[in-house]
């Protein structure tokens, strides 16, 4: 009786170890724009060629830079709230930027709250 508690007990902590499913989104790392699509504000359907010093610097602690043209633009904290994108600096505030980010391999998808923007989509350079 004893070892059949003991079992019981053992499956049941393995049961409540089982993760949920759901993979955090981990954007920390160098991208850099490699295409954008649709937005009524810049020109639409636009590509870019490797080097174009359009990037996002996110890193682990925190913060973030961003680059447009190789020189910084922007910087400030960030923070991911399931698959949307909170940026805090002088410029936004602590706003809601862009949502349904999606990860897939090296390419980083952005769809803005702001449809007049479009889609931007990043391939990773470094970690």
């Amino acid at each position: 009786m004893k070892r059949f508690l003991l079992i019981v007990i053992v499956a049941s902590s393995l049961a409540a170890c089982k993760k949920s499913g759901v993979t955090p989104i981990n954007i920390v790392g160098k991208w850099e724009l490699h295409e954008r699509k649709g937005g009524f504000i810049l020109p639409p359907d636009s590509t870019y060629n490797a080097g174009n010093g359009n990037t996002y610097q996110f890193n682990s602690d925190g913060s973030y830079q961003q680059y447009v043209n190789g020189a910084l633009a922007v910087s400030g904290t960030y923070r991911l709230d399931k698959d949307t994108l909170y940026y805090n600096n002088n410029s936004y505030g602590d706003q809601a930027l862009y949502s349904l980010i999606t990860v897939s391999g090296n390419t980083l998808t952005f769809r803005p709250q702001m449809a007049d923007m479009g889609t931007m989509i990043y391939s990773k350079l470094q970690n």
